[in-house]
């Protein structure tokens, strides 16, 4: 008799963007860590001031989430700590606290957009993705993060609405809409709209793998500006990031709380439009 071997685990989302960062590096010289960027504490009644950004000697920049808990202040005390080495930053996207999950996620970004910038790929300008989810009384939608806009109009729309949040005492039922801690109310889901915060709170893989039946599947946020690959291989069908086109503008408005639109370009990259990170590796190589 045979034995029964083990099942397979499917390897995580954070150990498939690293390796394809290992592959950039391979391939070409990773710009060296500049500087990381922490928004100033945030005193009560200001503005909300959500994100950090991890900055390359090129001026390749990667956005982070700062508001999970203490991160920002955990991120603060990390600074004196930060590698100069772009790659060695990246891994602390592996780490089990979650504040330098959130910097080592930044670093990922940053290098997307070296990698963008030195295979000469220009992502197409972004879409809607909330647009195109183009609800309709027949859909079940699915949100991971509260989008209040959205909620409001499918609401209204009575268009069936499940959201999954993390926080317990959020969780309530009402006629169509739902609020949940369970990932696996997702699979009820035929459109579903996520935001890139999971990517840092250690949720992702639980719910890609719940939302991957899904017809329509958008990933957006600035800190979704990293390498694409293995979210498409997920059953992910857009994934909507921020590529900076003036830094000093932006570091501004992260100061302020202010509006950042001006300076940045959201784009959004989708299976068939995207040509693939060991494409533009492969240029990278062919013009050595």
């Amino acid at each position: 008799m045979t034995a029964n071997r083990p099942l397979r685990q499917p390897a995580r989302l954070c150990d498939l963007l690293l390796a394809r960062c290992e592959a950039i590096a391979a391939a070409m010289p990773l710009p060296a860590v500049d500087h990381v960027y922490l928004p100033p504490p945030q005193e009560h009644g200001e503005k909300s001031r959500k994100f950090g950004l991890v900055v390359l000697s090129d001026n390749s920049t990667g956005f982070f989430y700062t508001l999970l808990g203490d991160d920002a202040d955990r991120a603060r005390a990390l600074l004196p700590r930060v590698p100069d080495d772009a790659l060695a930053l990246a891994r602390w996207y592996l780490d089990a606290d979650s504040a330098r999950r959130a910097m080592g996620l930044g670093a990922i970004g940053a290098i997307t957009q070296a990698l963008f910038a030195a295979s000469g790929y220009t992502p197409p300008n972004a879409v809607n993705p909330i647009a195109d989810l183009q609800p309709e009384v027949t859909d079940h939608l699915g949100m991971v993060g509260y989008f209040p806009a959205l909620v409001k109009m499918l609401r209204e729309r009575e268009v069936p609405l499940t959201v999954l949040e993390l926080d317990e005492a959020l969780v309530q039922r009402s006629g169509r809409f739902e609020v949940t801690t369970d990932p696996a109310r997702l699979r009820a889901c035929n459109k579903i709209l996520c935001t890139a915060s999971t990517l840092i709170n250690d949720t992702v893989d639980d719910v890609l793998a719940s939302a991957g039946g899904a017809g329509y599947l958008a990933l957006i946020g600035p800190s979704a500006d990293v390498l694409p690959d293995p979210l498409f291989e997920r059953g992910v069908s857009v994934v909507g990031g921020s590529a900076v086109v003036d830094y000093a503008r932006l570091e501004r408005c992260c100061e302020t709380g202010e509006d950042w639109t001006d300076s940045v370009r959201k784009y959004c990259l989708t299976p068939g439009e995207y040509p693939g990170t060991d494409a533009l590796v492969a240029r990278l190589r062919a013009g050595r």
